[in-house]
């Protein structure tokens, strides 16, 4: 027989997990009198973040919004970010403990970003006010708004600086279906083996690239962060599969001092500096530049990676394109492209979503226009019949746009093989200009 004490601590420890689970559902708890009479309205759900944070929807129609410091510290949100007077709060999702989103029951959703909201409305692709609740799927990082009359996806759940909802159909046709698993069940598959066998098969057998160390020095002095890089090797077996001359890219990201000395002083930082923001907000980038130089982030068969410069620069042809948008609109852009650090490579270069990803669809995703920013209009190309974004459709945009008074891309360098010589010399934009056009087989 059990000791009375072992059963009423059991039942009391049995309470405290209901009461911790009641807590991390957003339903209001044994604290709720508590507040209530601290913020003296009535309580309707308490979110708790790890860091001992609360935040609280309170009064009779659920139009009170705060937030409970770990300090204890009570700060009135709605008022302090500003917020229509007539606002009805649903729920609130904790991304970080700093990063939130608050649903409503008639204004779409409000990013949280510390005290800092930002409105998110139907420019962003929700199409009803009527938040009901989300849901996060943290393995997956999948968000599922669920609203009045319909449901939303967002693939990436700490994508709040682009964020975009895609609306979830309630069924497929039977086509879309079938189409669906057999790109998925097949030629996925059958794709992906072709890829990695593929990717190490050079016909060169050449050691060294045509650039050299000299190159790689001159191209390390030049870059930016936000610069977008394209590259070729000759002779490679896995050309064969890449539509046109250039065959991969990549986005320049360069250091934390860089990123600081460029990026600082910009409005969305608050004074922040920008190393400060990444460490903040994407700790596993922070940890990838951390005390490193040089560093790209491009997307190849392991996925969406931060590597050394050398991994793109070390080719037989390399050009550096550098966007004409104003640095805040950059340090944006650089941000997208670290949300999708992780994302698998797409081995079926399907441009539909963002599940998976190639070089060119992540620099395609980072650099698109946004409701938030000003961004670079790409041409889409075609792969299959289907909408693609291919390397070599970033150098033809160049050659469309380079004479006009105001192209969106400018040439920073562009490295052209001799290949008599076995070295690379550089090029003026004539000559990038015409690269895209260039035919080889491999």
């Amino acid at each position: 027989m059990k000791h009375p004490f072992c059963k009423t601590a059991l039942a009391t420890l049995t309470l405290l997990l209901f009461q911790l689970a009641a807590m991390a559902q957003g339903d209001a708890t044994p604290d709720s009198a508590s507040y209530a009479n601290l913020i003296h309205a009535p309580v309707a759900r308490i979110f708790s973040a790890r860091n001992g944070t609360r935040w609280i929807i309170a009064g009779k129609d659920s139009s009170l919004l705060y937030r409970v410091t770990h300090k204890g510290v009570v700060i009135n949100m709605r008022d302090t970010a500003g917020l229509p007077c007539d606002t009805r709060f649903s729920d609130v999702l904790i991304i970080r403990n700093n990063r939130v989103l608050v649903g409503t029951k008639n204004r779409y959703v409000f990013s949280f970003n510390g005290d800092k909201a930002k409105w998110i409305n139907s420019s962003y692709g929700l199409t009803d006010s009527t938040i009901d609740h989300f849901e996060w799927d943290k393995r997956q990082k999948l968000l599922f708004v669920e609203t009045a009359n319909s449901r939303f996806l967002v693939k990436h759940h700490n994508k709040l600086i682009n964020i975009r909802f895609s609306e979830v159909k309630d069924t497929l046709t039977t086509f879309d279906e079938i189409r669906h698993f057999i790109k998925s069940n097949f030629r996925w598959s059958i794709q992906k083996g072709i890829c990695e066998v593929c990717a190490d098969i050079d016909f060169s057998f050449r050691a060294e690239k045509f650039v050299s160390e000299e190159d790689l020095q001159h191209i390390k002095d030049t870059l930016r962060p936000g610069d977008i890089i394209v590259k070729r090797n000759d002779e490679q077996l896995s050309n064969v599969g890449i539509p046109g001359f250039w065959t991969h890219s990549g986005i320049y990201v360069g250091s934390l001092a860089q990123l600081d000395s460029c990026f600082s002083g910009i409005a969305m930082l608050g004074g922040q500096k920008p190393s400060a923001y990444i460490q903040e907000s994407y700790r596993e980038v922070y940890e990838r530049l951390a005390d490193k130089q040089g560093l790209i982030i491009e997307a190849i068969g392991k996925g969406v990676v931060i590597n050394p410069v050398e991994h793109i620069a070390k080719v037989d042809y390399l050009a550096a394109l550098r966007t004409n948008l104003d640095k805040a609109d950059i340090f944006k852009s650089l941000l997208t492209a670290f949300e999708y650090l992780g994302t698998p490579y797409d081995y079926l270069f399907d441009f539909s979503n963002d599940n998976e990803l190639v070089c060119s669809e992540l620099v395609y995703l980072s650099f698109r226009p946004s409701p938030n920013k000003t961004g670079i209009n790409f041409i889409m190309g075609e792969l299959d019949g289907e909408t693609f974004l291919s390397p070599n459709d970033i150098a033809k945009q160049y050659s469309l746009e380079w004479k006009q008074p105001s192209p969106q891309l400018k040439l920073v360098f562009f490295y052209d093989a001799k290949r008599r010589q076995r070295k690379s010399e550089r090029r003026n934009e004539a000559a990038f200009a015409k690269s895209w056009r260039r035919k080889s087989l491999y």
